[in-house]
């Protein structure tokens, strides 16, 4: 029974990343033609003169829907057309795809029957010039919201030394976690935050924590699936090992790579420099600080909305 369960859970998920198909009839017709034969017409398009509407027919993003080009989107609004009886698509509507609602196209149009022969020869035509739409704008500019979890392995490069003034091993390395919010700016400029945190046990008799919460800003550039970012970040950390606990202010620069293996999720890595500095609370001068370099290695999911 679990292989069943798993078979149809699949078929489940992949039928819900199709278009939403939406259609509403006034006059029930017979089926009198193929969805191939289905005429299109736009804005300032001439119309068979007794030609007239018998229904309507809306095609939108599911929610989760990846198959919906130009094409796939017509093929849809005609076969549905053609179910309802009609020889004739009147395109009310044709939300192409953007970065502010959704990466499909989504058309609104009615379904028209004619008795008259009905030209579909410009229908090709268009065909082509929307599938180069639609490799261009959603190539040209990333998501709006990116939704980041990362872990990975860090390693502090600065030297370390127990309260005795003992000196500690160099490369201390250890887990780090991050959850990172960006908002995409016009031109690729992109505002947000991130948190995380690394641990290691490198430490004798204990442990060491880095805990960073910080606002960034940053630029995404965007190549097909492929997207490159730079994020610069400056806000609050707190540290903590075995003998003490101290807070101060850190500064994080970071470079990475995504790929969008759908339209709401992907995959990345990113490298990350960041510096620490505290004040130096074992020294009779107050105005003294100290600084922590820190290296990181990171990679997750994305999530694009």
């Amino acid at each position: 029974m679990k292989p069943l369960f798993y078979l149809f859970s699949i078929i489940a998920f992949f039928c819900s990343c199709s278009p939403r198909v939406i259609t509403r009839t006034s006059t029930a017709l017979p089926s009198t033609v193929a969805p191939l034969q289905v005429a299109v017409y736009e804005a300032g398009d001439s119309l068979p003169p007794n030609a007239r509407a018998i229904g309507s027919v809306c095609v939108k993003d599911g929610g989760f829907a990846v198959n919906c080009g130009y094409d796939r989107v017509m093929q849809l609004a005609k076969k549905a057309a053609s179910e309802q009886g009609g020889n004739g698509l009147y395109v009310v509507t044709h939300q192409t795809p953007n970065r502010w609602s959704s990466s499909c196209h989504q058309v609104s149009a009615l379904i028209l029957h004619s008795n008259d022969t009905i030209d579909t020869s410009l229908d090709n035509f268009r065909k082509e010039y929307h599938e180069v739409v639609n490799r261009i704008r959603p190539a040209s500019a990333p998501p709006a919201n990116i939704v980041s979890f990362n872990v990975g392995y860090g390693w502090i490069t600065s030297k370390l030394y127990d309260i005795y003034g003992n000196r500690l091993k160099g490369g201390m390395g250890g887990i780090k976690w991050e959850l990172q919010y960006e908002y995409v700016l016009r031109k690729g400029w992109s505002i947000g935050a991130h948190v995380s945190r690394f641990k290691s046990r490198d430490v004798p008799e204990g442990f060491l924590s880095l805990y960073t919460i910080a606002p960034q800003i940053g630029y995404v550039q965007r190549l097909n699936r492929w997207m490159f970012k730079v994020d610069i970040g400056m806000g609050y950390v707190s540290y903590d090992d075995h003998w003490v606990t101290r807070s101060g202010a850190c500064f994080d620069v970071s470079v990475g790579a995504e790929y969008m293996i759908l339209p709401f999720m992907g995959i990345g890595a990113k490298a990350v420099t960041s510096a620490s500095y505290f004040r130096n609370e074992n020294t009779i001068f107050r105005d003294e600080t100290e600084g922590l370099g820190h290296i990181d290695l990171l990679g997750g999911v994305r999530l694009y909305f």
